[in-house]
């Protein structure tokens, strides 16, 4: 137990370790808003004979654009500095672009039958369509590694939660039988959680250092299988609790885990999906044969409590 509280000491105490929930939410927003520009983009390129179409199509790829550059510009505030400064050289030269696309657009109204001015604003909206796809994995890495630090920074702090509560729920456990399983699944989550706090310590306190994301990354892949026991644990134990109020409690606490297990599955399979690094293939090797284990826990009411990871692959 010394163990444990000097691990969730260090948690609140490290609160540089994970981002601020609303940089998640916009990393969210980013995906959405990069994809909402393509697909203006796609609008426009499908519909360049019709006129009708013309203005509203380019005053679409322009806000989208606008929207896109607004938004990275405020996640990338503590990005790495030579990363940040490339993000917003890319953010400054997309601006540049879509001036471009604005102006081939105004001219090709003015003068709708001239074939080279269609073409001329089809050339302009596709390079706006690359730097888009550049800033979208570029932007991306850095974004899916605060999200794995912020993820296993929240499910950490769900499961401590969720095993005092279990503990509380012992005591009114009649069955001796679940409580072994439930007295067990807690120590097993507990002691996860004591080699996890570090590594996430390390991983905020060098979030530039890519050794450290990827110690992460395996840990926290190893973490989610004992977080997905205890959650199985505590669901199957709650047939054994006679007090509604800390029945229901429980049942509360262990679908929130799930939910911050899941986000936590996403933010792994992000990291993963990076690529390219021989440590991530052994962190991927690991998460795929975490993910055979926890297909097969569920619990008797037909309510999943550990989806299936999503397979991940990595480029050589």
């Amino acid at each position: 137990m010394q163990a444990i509280r000097l691990s969730l000491k260090q948690m609140i105490a490290c609160t540089e370790t994970a981002e601020p929930n609303q940089a998640t939410a916009g990393e969210s927003d980013f995906y959405g808003m990069v994809n909402t520009l393509a697909n203006t983009i796609k609008t426009l390129k499908v519909s360049i004979a019709d006129p009708d179409r013309l203005v509203t199509n380019v005053k679409a790829i322009v806000t989208s654009n606008n929207n896109v550059i607004a938004l990275t510009e405020g996640l990338i505030t503590n990005a790495e500095p030579t990363t940040k400064v490339r993000l917003a050289d890319m953010l400054k030269a997309m601006k540049l672009q879509a001036e471009k696309v604005l102006q081939g657009g105004r001219a090709l109204n003015a003068k709708f039958e001239d074939g080279t001015l269609q073409t001329k604003l089809l050339q302009e909206v596709s390079v706006l369509e690359t730097q888009a796809n550049q800033l979208l994995t570029d932007a991306g890495e850095a974004f899916s590694i605060n999200s794995l630090r912020y993820y296993a920074k929240s499910a950490a702090a769900g499961v401590i939660k969720l095993s005092t509560m279990c503990r509380s729920a012992l005591r009114a456990m009649p069955d001796n039988d679940t409580k072994g399983v439930l007295s067990f699944s807690i120590s097993s989550s507990l002691s996860e959680i004591s080699e996890l706090v570090p590594v996430i310590a390390s991983a905020g306190k060098n979030p530039h250092n890519k050794r450290y994301q990827i110690d992460l990354l395996t840990a926290s892949i190893k973490a989610l299988a004992k977080f997905a026991e205890l959650v199985l644990a505590a669901k199957r134990s709650g047939r054994y609790i006679t007090d509604p109020n800390l029945k229901q409690d429980l049942t509360f606490c262990s679908n929130e885990v799930v939910e911050l297990n899941k986000k936590l599955e996403t933010a792994c399979s992000s990291v993963a999906d990076l690529g390219g690094q021989r440590e991530i293939e052994e962190a991927l090797e690991i998460f795929l044969n975490v993910n055979s284990d926890l297909e097969a826990l569920h619990v008797t009411d037909g309510t999943l409590i550990a989806r299936r990871l999503n397979p991940c692959s990595v480029s050589n």
